[in-house]
């Protein structure tokens, strides 16, 4: 048996593969490869399967097309319904880092300001960043701006194409009834270009929860 492994960088959408296993079969020059498929819709693993291929030494090319959810280009009501089902918060972000476009679950996640109008508000301001409260400051302009993780992430991708993938970050927030709290966030930013124009797409998770629990266990 052949052991051998092949990575790669997973994308924001669509699959990757690993190779496992490659090993002999039965007539000379034919063999089987072991795969692990994963998919990825915003850069959240959504599936994973194993898959047998058989091959032929001379048809041996180990590349693959990243078409998975090609079938998703006409269907806005599928994209809709699968962003509002998700348990991330998802936030498309323009040049300014103001809100294009998000989920519902940026509500739920961050509940400050449930009932007002969040479109076009920098993401500071959206999601109850509460250094941009206190300090009654422009998101962008409040002494620990600079230092925000969630904002340097989002312009190195929107300035150098970088990805960034399942940071954690804990800061303060202020929620609907302006009660000051400390959120533990898992974050991934990522830019794509969409009618001739930049955005970023940043993903949070509320990873609070995992938190808690160890601080209840250490106690």
């Amino acid at each position: 048996m052949i052991k051998k492994t092949s990575t790669q960088k997973h994308p924001f959408f669509g699959k990757t593969k690993e190779l496992i296993d490659c090993v002999p079969f039965m007539e000379e020059g034919k063999f089987v490869e072991n795969w692990i498929y994963t998919y990825y819709f915003f850069g959240i693993k959504i599936n994973q399967k194993e898959i047998d291929v058989f091959k032929t030494i001379r048809n041996s090319d180990l590349s693959m097309s990243n078409d998975t959810f090609s079938f998703l280009k006409d269907s806005n009501e599928f994209l809709n319904i699968m962003l509002n089902n998700i348990n991330s918060c998802v936030m498309l972000l323009n040049k300014d880092l103001k809100l294009a476009a998000f989920n519902d679950v940026l509500k739920t996640i961050f509940s400050n300001k449930k009932d007002e109008d969040l479109f076009y508000k920098r993401c500071g301001e959206s999601i109850g960043c509460a250094f941009q409260i206190e300090e009654q400051k422009e998101c962008g302009q409040t002494s620990k701006c600079n230092e925000c993780e969630l904002r340097l992430s989002a312009l190195s991708s929107y300035n150098t194409n970088e990805s960034i993938y399942k940071n954690n970050i804990s800061r303060p927030f202020f929620d609907s009834s302006n009660n000051k709290i400390i959120k533990h966030l898992q974050f991934s930013t990522h830019l794509f270009h969409f009618h001739k124009e930049k955005y970023v797409v940043l993903i949070v998770e509320d990873v609070s929860r995992f938190f808690d629990f160890e601080e209840r266990i250490m106690n």
